[in-house]
């Protein structure tokens, strides 16, 4: 992969954004994703997710938007292996783009946010993935 996704990425956090705009990327875009709304993230906190929202940027320009659920892993554990969490994308992140480059920026961005923790990223939009791609569900940074 010689420069495919080459750019410069960049992850802004939209944890703190309006409902409205983050469903007009996340959720009303041509790829959206009604698991990757607003309102999906707010109904999985009381089940112990808390809502994580992130913005991927390519040379300044979006092409991801991705609503991470966090929650610890194993939080009774003492140590460090009590501050592990587990994050999950659910059917994102929502690309913004019709290319093979917005997928690499997209997973790119995600890699560098979840700094090293294992990321649950489930189902690119079928338009990206051609029979004989292998685009892995999970990434591990």
């Amino acid at each position: 992969m010689a420069n495919s996704g080459a750019g410069r990425i960049r992850v802004v956090d939209a944890t703190a954004w309006d409902a409205g705009v983050w469903d007009e990327l996340a959720a009303r875009s041509p790829h959206g994703e009604a698991l990757q709304s607003h309102a999906w993230g707010e109904l999985k906190g009381p089940l112990g997710w808390t809502p994580r929202r992130y913005v991927i940027e390519k040379d300044g320009d979006p092409v991801a938007a991705v609503s991470l659920q966090e929650r610890p892993l194993a939080a009774r554990l003492p140590g460090p292996a009590g501050r592990l969490r587990y994050l999950y994308a659910p059917r994102g992140p929502v690309l913004l783009g019709d290319d093979p480059d917005t997928a690499v920026a997209a997973l790119a961005g995600l890699g560098r946010r979840t700094g090293g923790r294992a990321l649950e990223a489930i189902a690119f939009p079928a338009i990206l993935v051609k029979p004989s791609s292998h685009i892995a569900n999970r990434v591990e940074p």
